[in-house]
């Protein structure tokens, strides 16, 4: 008699718990397959439970009552949603064999529970792909695709590091179960740190492009997981300032290296990319006679914040026009220069960085008071002086047309990019 059983005659209640529960036992545990007793080589038997159907308690010798040194899950009846089948798992998630029925129980009870809840993935614990597909392993080969494609520095390491949150908020699943629910941890936690909306945003796109790298190169077709959603942030926009000339002019007066003065008035003048006038060369000045009268730069490369010389932003070299007493200073500076260097460099020969140029006016402009930054104090300070310029244009335009001044037409000029609400008005046909 199976000592696991109550004695004959015993009126046996099962709750009604457990009668609602056992639709959802799959799975059997089964001896490591060829393994027998080593005292009496029977194959071992399957303890079921009292109570629950289906369900199994231990396995053991009938007659030696001696266990299995290892065992394994059969969970060729367990299918997902999509129709994946789990299959056999021989090892655990750490890869270590089912060395005790109850070990191996464990494992299996957290595979039905997912199941009785129906957000079961089967692809997770697919022993032959669930290491393949592994996140943390998948984000190292990410980042050097990224690397052998030639994106900046900046880019892969911000993306390594996206990854790595990433990889502690969902472990080391596998990564055709990423879900939403895993960028909303994730950007629980970039919230909890602090981070502003437009850097969630972007941590959470950085993830989406992550996924369908992965569709791309490593799935089929019909195999291909959802992109997951982003979570629903708010990006406060933040208001780019600007600046008039005597306002930079002050900033100018507090930066204490006058030999750099120079290439900030030409930011200024030109509102160039803070970059391109770092690239800037003896050779790329354009004198008057040589440009119809008028005296320039020919803007053809571009520094970056590591001091890598490379190609414009739009690639093609483009001319800038300057006033004439600002041109004179920069044929001055370059008189002892050949055409091959640069015009501003440091002593060890290298030209000026962006970052450098940067740092040193967000240093002056605290001091002064103002806090603003060098791209928005030249380049968008440059862009805005010139709308409003033609904003006025604008209104003297639409005053002399409509008989009015230009203080009456300014309610007729709408600001750039501002939209009206017009309502269609459906008549009757004609009158």
């Amino acid at each position: 008699m199976n000592p696991s059983l109550p004695p004959p005659g015993v009126l046996i209640t099962i709750p009604q718990g457990h009668l609602q529960e056992a639709w959802y036992v799959r799975g059997r545990i089964r001896p490591y397959p060829g393994e027998k007793c080593p005292k009496c080589g029977e194959a071992f038997a399957s303890i079921p439970h009292p109570i629950i159907a289906k369900e199994q308690i231990d396995l053991l010798c009938p007659k030696c009552l001696i266990r299995p040194l290892k065992v394994y899950i059969d969970g060729r009846g367990i299918r997902d949603r999509r129709g994946e089948v789990v299959g056999n798992l021989l090892k655990d998630d750490a890869g270590s064999p089912f060395y005790s029925f109850h070990s191996a129980h464990m494992l299996l009870s957290t595979i039905r529970e997912a199941y009785k809840k129906k957000n079961f993935d089967a692809r997770a614990y697919q022993p032959d792909k669930v290491r393949r597909y592994a996140i943390p392993r998948m984000a190292e080969e990410y980042v050097s695709a990224l690397l052998r494609g030639g994106r900046g520095r900046g880019h892969y390491q911000q993306t390594e590091r996206v990854l790595e949150m990433l990889s502690e908020v969902a472990g080391g699943r596998d990564l055709r179960t990423l879900c939403g629910d895993d960028l909303q941890e994730m950007d629980k936690k970039l919230a909890k740190d602090g981070c502003t909306g437009a850097t969630r945003k972007k941590y959470g796109q950085i993830v989406q492009a992550f996924a369908r790298w992965f569709n791309t190169y490593h799935l089929p077709h019909g195999q291909r997981i959802e992109i997951p959603p982003l979570p629903m942030i708010t990006v406060e926009r933040k208001e780019i300032g600007w600046i008039d000339t005597p306002e930079q002019e002050t900033v100018l007066a507090a930066i204490k290296f006058e030999n750099l003065h120079l290439a900030y008035r030409l930011l200024f003048a030109t509102g160039a990319r803070i970059g391109e006038v770092c690239g800037l060369q003896k050779g790329d000045l354009i004198q008057a006679e040589r440009n119809d009268g008028i005296c320039g730069i020919n803007v053809q490369r571009s520094v970056t914040q590591y001091g890598k010389v490379k190609g414009t932003k739009t690639g093609e070299p483009h001319f800038k026009p300057i006033p004439v007493p600002l041109f004179s200073q920069l044929v001055e500076t370059c008189r002892m220069k050949f055409d091959g260097d640069f015009i501003w460099k440091t002593r060890y020969g290298n030209p000026y960085t962006p970052v450098r140029l940067s740092a040193l006016w967000h240093e002056a402009s605290v001091g002064v008071g103002l806090n603003i930054s060098l791209y928005a104090a030249c380049r968008h300070s440059r862009a805005t002086r010139k709308m409003i310029e033609l904003q006025k244009e604008w209104m003297r335009e639409v005053g002399r047309v409509l008989g009015d001044t230009p203080k009456i037409a300014k309610g007729y000029v709408r600001p750039i990019g501002e939209k009206r609400n017009v309502k269609k008005v459906h008549g009757d046909g004609g009158n």
